[in-house]
């Protein structure tokens, strides 16, 4: 199946991988807790940060309307893959993250249907040149058989802890589309990076746009 030429995405957080402001900085501890289901500081406290981030989602849901349009109605909540097949007992911090969702009554079930068979390198460690592309995402990757019925009027949400490019969430979509072709499918990031600026607030819900004509792109 071909990849789509543009894919619409909806992020909650923002975090800077490298600036020095406080906020930038305290971006990368947040991120580091929610991608390794650790503690971090938060304007409530020290917080185990994947339940806590889902907290704050159901909070702002009803300010934002592009988090409604991921969440509205009887959602069903397909997580990511992370880069490498999964082993036993090894975290999986996206289903962590839509099992916290599940929790906080954001989304009505959760649907693991993307299944990693080989491993990609990692876009956040890779560097520019060695990211993995749309394509060797796509053929890493397969569909399992639901573990029980899902309503044929469900949509679905790919839900991702962060987006750095995009190549993921394409490859993600285009084979959850290719196994159902008629159900609603939308894309979601905990966590959109922002590289080679200070950010001021890492709570920025956005909807934004991932192109492939000509090269890969991320908007915003």
């Amino acid at each position: 199946m071909p990849l789509p030429s543009e894919l619409p995405f909806t992020s909650f957080l923002q975090y800077s991988p490298s600036g020095s402001s406080p906020t930038s900085v305290q971006s990368r501890a947040l991120i580091h807790a929610l991608k390794n289901d650790s503690f971090a500081n938060t304007r409530a406290g020290n917080q185990r940060m994947i339940p806590y981030i889902a907290r704050r989602l159901r909070e702002e849901i009803a300010n934002h309307d592009c988090l409604r349009s991921c969440f509205s109605g009887d959602v069903i909540a397909v997580p990511a893959p992370r880069s490498a097949p999964l082993v036993q007992g090894g975290l999986w911090p996206t289903l962590k993250l839509c099992e916290a969702l599940r929790d906080a009554g954001v989304v009505k079930d959760i649907h693991p249907l993307l299944v990693r068979t080989t491993a990609v390198n990692k876009s956040a460690t890779a560097g520019r040149g060695g990211r993995p592309t749309p394509e060797a995402h796509y053929a890493s990757l397969t569909t399992a058989q639901a573990r029980h019925p899902i309503e044929q009027s469900a949509p679905f949400v790919i839900v991702d802890d962060v987006i750095t490019r995009g190549a993921t969430q394409l490859a993600c979509f285009a084979r959850l589309q290719e196994a159902f072709p008629n159900t609603r499918i939308t894309c979601f990031a905990f966590v959109r990076t922002v590289s080679g600026v200070e950010i001021d607030s890492v709570v920025v819900p956005v909807a934004g746009v991932i192109t492939t004509a000509g090269h890969l792109h991320r908007e915003p």
